[in-house]
């Protein structure tokens, strides 16, 4: 073999941009480094000097054309390096690789750019989702709150701080958060925030010396809890400006408002429905004995000790051994009769007050509505995860059923999902699911007040 003089390069691609960044020092960044978007080589450093008054450090950088649009105004450029703290770690693959530049573009919209100073310190990553929410906390001190410490709500991160720097007078610390977008809808006018340093510290005669470490995020970082009052006041735009204190009001943790979230959000004060998780269950003889089999799916529990659903889970199935279907609900098992069951096309209406259903959330019949055209809708199964938006355009209308466009991804764990409009939050019907075909089964005119 015969060396090269020179390392290779890392890009795939010939450079056809070239992009000059200014930083104070170049933490040993060499020629041949890699410029890295999103995990990917985007261009290399093709020269490092030092500037003319030896105050800093000039990095030329070509970029490949597909990342042409990474030099535009508000790009950030930093010197990704190892970096050990009670945060957690960062850069470690640049103790074995070698260090490289890391880039975050600007808005999509920014002019090019060719001239950046590069970042000191590595900025705080955070995914910026489209629909996202950005506020404004002031506060007479900085709290201990650092970039990156989260926003939570009733202990669940809904957000992160952004940035902590003083007032333009000086007179107070400004902290810009950032609130995910299926969350934005808890932030309410009347809203309150308040510091958490993550430590609870307790000194006594009698008990002596205790401390609680909520988390080692928080007591590194800080971090901000926020409450919204039972009655909610009106949403709000980014920009809005909110006070930040160091202990919340005893009131501010009763707090219970009904409010719904999610990236595609239900009008203003609607509830969010709470089917339940149901499993049928039987078994067959057989010639080599019997064997079992389940059903899954979604049941909604209706005010009057009444369960909607699939007629699939809530009926009892031919065959079964000894007559006998089980079905689960709510960690409960009853026997399923044939006379507690109403069936109505692919729908069934369950009357039993075998299940103690007082922990759950009944669905009252007056939010049950047929719809006399398509309307925009949601699909609510798991209370736990993201509803799934259908548009107008994926359903074919007939009288007792919609037939949905097969180009939709819906599995089985869909089964039994509540149809919610997103015009007035009422049920308009029934999701069913079979031999991978969906159909939305509209609510059964019996039910309805």
């Amino acid at each position: 073999f015969v060396g090269l003089e020179e390392p290779p390069t890392f890009t795939t691609q010939p450079t056809t941009l070239k992009i000059t960044i200014h930083f104070r020092s170049g933490h040993g960044i060499q020629v041949g480094d890699p410029l890295k978007h999103r995990g990917i080589v985007v261009g290399e450093v093709t020269r490092v000097s030092l500037d003319l008054e030896l105050r800093g450090v000039t990095v030329a950088v070509g970029l490949i054309q597909s990342a042409a649009l990474l030099a535009r105004t508000g790009s950030q450029f930093w010197i990704e390096r190892p970096k050990i703290s009670l945060t957690g770690v960062r850069g470690l693959d640049t103790a074995v690789k070698g260090r490289y530049l890391g880039v975050v573009p600007g808005p999509a919209d920014a002019r090019p750019r060719t001239v950046f100073n590069g970042l000191e310190v590595p900025p705080v990553l955070i995914e910026r989702a489209e629909g996202g929410l950005d506020i404004i906390l002031e506060g007479d001190t900085r709290m201990g709150l650092e970039p990156g410490a989260p926003l939570l709500y009733r202990g669940v991160q809904v957000g992160s701080v952004l940035t902590v720097r003083l007032a333009s007078d000086s007179g107070r610390i400004v902290s810009r958060v950032y609130v995910r977008p299926a969350y934005r809808n808890l932030v309410r006018n009347n809203t309150r925030f308040w510091n958490i340093s993550g430590v609870d510290l307790e000194v006594s005669l009698l008990s002596g010396f205790s401390m609680n470490l909520e988390s080692l995020q928080t007591f590194a970082q800080g971090g901000v809890m926020m409450a919204t009052p039972t009655e909610p006041g009106k949403p709000v735009a980014t920009g809005h400006r909110f006070e930040i204190v160091e202990e919340p009001q005893r009131e501010w943790l009763s707090w219970r408002p009904q409010i719904p979230t999610g990236r595609v959000l239900l009008p203003d004060g609607a509830a969010r429905p709470q089917p339940l998780w149901a499993v049928l269950s039987w078994r067959r003889k057989g010639i080599w004995g019997s064997r079992g089999g389940e059903r899954r799916g979604w049941l909604l529990p209706l005010e009057g000790s009444v369960l909607l659903g699939p007629a699939d889970l809530l009926q009892p199935v031919a065959g079964a051994a000894d007559g006998v279907t089980e079905l689960s609900v709510a960690g409960q098992k009853i026997q399923v009769r044939a006379d507690a069951v109403t069936v109505d096309g692919r729908l069934a209406v369950y009357l039993t007050d075998e299940f103690d259903l007082s922990q759950a959330r009944r669905w009252p019949r007056s939010r049950l509505r047929r719809p006399e055209k398509a309307e925009p809708c949601l699909f609510m199964g798991n209370p736990e995860e993201e509803p799934m938006a259908l548009a107008l355009g994926r359903v074919t209308v007939q009288k007792e059923r919609w037939i949905v466009d097969e180009a939709l991804s819906l599995d089985r764990r869909w089964h039994g999902a509540c149809m919610v409009s997103r015009v007035d939050g009422l049920i308009l019907g029934i999701l069913t699911i079979d031999a991978g075909k969906a159909e939305i089964q509209l609510i059964p005119a019996g039910l309805i007040p």
